[in-house]
């Protein structure tokens, strides 16, 4: 996998048991390429939001209510404008062979 080196990724890693089981904790990391090629002022500023993303889940924990809000919004018809998954489109038939394409970016090559 290809990650674009000016992307800021949230980790979110789970403390997990002998039996890999969830144990509740987390660990929350940002992570970015150390040659990331933006410039200062927009490296600071997309760091602190991915430190405002981050911190959300703590945030969370501690305010509950927040949580509810969220789920709220991603149910609301505003949010499920988004397409998440696009429905496969048939490309073409050939006896017992169908192509489909599902708008992958990858174009199959994940």
């Amino acid at each position: 996998m290809s990650i674009d080196p000016t992307s800021f990724c949230i980790q979110l890693k789970p403390v997990v048991d002998d039996d890999c089981a969830w144990t509740g904790e987390l660990e929350v990391n940002i992570i970015t390429d150390k040659n990331n090629p933006l410039d200062k002022a927009s490296f600071v500023a997309m760091m602190h939001l991915s430190e405002v993303v981050a911190c959300s889940v703590a945030y969370m924990e501690e305010n509950p209510d927040l949580i509810g809000k969220i789920e709220e919004f991603i149910d609301s018809p505003e949010y499920e404008d988004v397409p998440t998954r696009q429905e496969p489109k048939v490309q073409y038939t050939d006896g017992n062979i169908v192509k489909l394409n599902f708008g992958s970016n990858t174009k199959g090559n994940a």
